[in-house]
């Protein structure tokens, strides 16, 4: 049997024994409340997308995760064994310590499919004689707090863009869970309505016009590269959670893209050599179907 305690119950058990401060962080947004809880949960992004904490994770279940961050301060890295749990749907909690000073955080994300509001709660406890230290500790949070969302809130609003665009994401229940979001070969990204596929021209990908195909956005969203006479058809959203693929010369590293949020590597969907389709990338979610003079993209992914 598991108990999981609410902030409300722990802050009221260490305030008899502790001097404490609180504030919160409120935060709105034109993504699903689903995608915020993602977000927070995400394990992989940790030390990709983050700039001020390295973490390295020790313990992960789908309900609770324990972690040893390195949190950049200014110029000094504190070490902070950090644990986080879901203490209810969109409620999660989190308490660390350093020095005298424990931290309890809590964490509520409300609204719907199209927008929400996420209020962040940080309780400082301390014993008397080192409550001088809560003022300064406030300004501290509030900075990192700015930080860490200038980061996660990209992700967010990819997201939110691939909703009005028609996507949904695979969710395992009732809430994510931060075990799920290690899985990153998982092809999470969904189709929500009945359009899976596009079909293009031979013309169009032996001589492009244009370096995209299809959607303007999405899973169903192509680019053409010209190689040593070979085209070669890219997909432009990582199936996995929706990132926005980055296909410039620079940022291809022996023909493979790089997911900038969970570090998935993909080479190119498949090649037209000669005036043959070739070479399709079996490790992505898509059907190849070369019909007379037309190519027809299939999705499979968000299963």
């Amino acid at each position: 049997m598991t108990i999981s305690r609410s902030y409300k119950q722990i802050k009221l058990e260490l305030a008899r024994q502790l001097n404490f401060s609180e504030f919160s962080v409120v935060l709105n947004g034109n993504y699903a409340a689903d995608d915020a809880d993602w977000n927070y949960k995400d394990v992989p992004h940790l030390n990709i997308v983050h700039s001020q904490v390295d973490s390295v994770q020790t313990w992960i279940a789908d309900e609770a995760i324990a972690t040893i961050n390195f949190q950049k301060i200014w110029f000094i890295t504190l070490p902070m064994v950090v644990f986080n749990y879901e203490a209810e749907r969109l409620n999660q909690v989190y308490f660390t310590s350093f020095g005298p000073i424990l931290l309890l955080v809590n964490t509520v994300t409300k609204g719907s499919n199209e927008s929400c509001e996420v209020t962040t709660t940080y309780c400082l406890f301390a014993k008397k004689p080192f409550s001088w230290l809560f003022p300064i500790l406030k300004r501290v949070i509030i900075r990192n707090n700015k930080i860490l969302m200038s980061e996660d809130t990209p992700m967010r609003d990819r997201r939110g863009v691939l909703r009005r665009a028609g996507h949904d994401f695979v969710k395992p229940s009732k809430s994510y869970g931060y075990e799920f979001t290690t899985e990153i070969n998982r092809n999470n990204v969904r189709i929500a309505g009945d359009k899976n596929s596009i079909s293009v021209s031979m013309s169009d990908l032996i001589n492009p016009s244009s370096e995209k195909l299809g959607d303007d956005v999405g899973v169903l969203s192509f680019k053409v590269k010209e190689v040593q006479g070979v085209s070669e058809v890219w997909v432009t959203t990582c199936p996995h959670e929706g990132a926005e693929l980055n296909l410039t010369d620079k940022c291809l590293t022996n023909g493979f893209a790089t997911c900038p949020w969970h570090g998935r590597r993909l080479g190119p969907l498949f090649k037209v050599v000669n005036g043959e389709v070739v070479t399709a990338n079996k490790s992505l979610p898509y059907k190849i179907k070369r019909v007379g003079e037309k190519v027809e993209i299939s999705y499979s992914g968000g299963n």
